[in-house]
């Protein structure tokens, strides 16, 4: 009953907002009858790097690490992060590209196995949960890394090809030239 009341009004409004015509011809709805807006503006440029954006930077970090902490050791959070720059930096410079097979590496030795006490192997539940909880993190540092750097692409992506010379082979998680 009350979708038949919704779709009425509904009705009720589209008939109203057209214009009765004198001349026969069929209503034209008003916003094609109405000339274009000018274009908007183009987004303001994000404000210099100063101390508050630091600071907020560093409260979204925070949450971050607290976030992970139930889940991952002080170590393991320390890898997400790390792989987080790369993905962020591969995702957003056109000349680098993350190496997957570094980093699913990473993530099922550092990661998907059992940690501490536990020696035997992680049942299929375990490892499907331990694998969710990690892309969840994972994404959130990536976009975390990906929300701080939005001011100085071009100095972000320049740092981080840097350290694709500077740091070598295995610990170095972008593809290499060969």
């Amino acid at each position: 009953m009350r979708n038949i009341a919704c779709l009425l009004c509904m009705a009720a409004l589209v008939g109203c907002s057209a214009a009765p015509q004198q001349d026969g011809a069929k209503p034209q709805p008003p916003a094609l009858s109405a000339p274009m807006p000018p274009p908007a503006a183009p987004p303001p440029a994000p404000p210099p790097d100063g101390a508050e954006n630091q600071a907020g930077k560093a409260a979204v970090m925070k949450v971050l690490v607290d976030t992970m902490a139930p889940w991952w050791t002080p170590e393991q959070r320390g890898l997400l992060f790390y792989i987080g720059y790369y993905s962020a930096a591969s995702a957003m410079c056109d000349t680098l590209e993350i190496d997957q097979a570094k980093v699913d590496t990473l993530m099922r030795t550092k990661f998907l196995q059992p940690q501490g006490k536990s020696k035997g192997p992680a049942a299929v539940n375990e490892l499907r949960f331990r694998k969710e909880i990690f892309l969840m993190h994972l994404g959130m540092v990536t976009g975390a890394v990906m929300g701080s750097h939005r001011g100085d692409l071009p100095g972000f992506c320049n740092d981080a090809a840097d350290m694709k010379v500077r740091i070598p082979g295995a610990s170095n998680l972008f593809k290499l030239s060969r």
